[in-house]
């Protein structure tokens, strides 16, 4: 027969009493990583909800400068210019300058890179804050387009997008 000693009692103790405790320490563990990642992917999904909020806002208020301008007075004397050549004489510059300043306030009271740029059919000009180029009605037409627009650009440091609106009036 098989004599138990003190040694081998003690020993058994342990072992019925380890047996338990790892299966509490991997329960709680396995618990504690749960929370922690029900947490993380609420805090994840707070933050996102918070940032795409901002850029909502950023949007509107980009998206809301041309509205502004459209009814701006010196805007809207723009369409009434008609040039009798194919230079501008000393009125549409002056009209040309004040646009463009009133462009560039509107450009840089955002902390976003944003560029605006208006056509002008009756001058056949696109002006921006620096320039008042000409430009042709087929070109025009290629390249806007209503609404929003994505355009993804490669570049050596990687890809980014360009977000473009383009907003017409009259709608025509």
């Amino acid at each position: 027969m098989y004599r138990y000693n003190l040694f081998t009692k003690i020993v058994s103790i342990m072992v019925n009493m380890l047996i338990p405790i790892t299966i509490l320490y991997f329960y709680s563990n396995k618990t504690t990583t749960d929370v922690l990642r029900t947490e993380l992917n609420t805090s994840n999904s707070n933050q996102l909800s918070f940032f795409q909020n901002q850029v909502e806002s950023n949007m509107e208020l980009l998206s809301s400068w041309p509205i502004l301008l459209i009814h701006d007075p010196d805007i809207l004397s723009l369409k009434d210019t008609y040039l009798k050549g194919t230079h501008l004489n000393l009125d549409a510059i002056n009209l040309i300058k004040r646009i463009q300043t009133k462009i560039s306030i509107q450009e840089s009271s955002s902390n976003w890179k944003s560029k605006l740029y208006l056509y002008s059919p009756s001058i056949h000009r696109m002006v921006s804050e620096n320039d008042a180029i000409p430009y042709s009605d087929e070109d025009l037409k290629r390249e806007v387009k209503s609404g929003w627009h994505v355009d993804k650009i490669e570049e050596q440091d990687g890809d980014r997008f360009v977000f473009s609106w383009f907003s017409f009036t009259p709608f025509m």
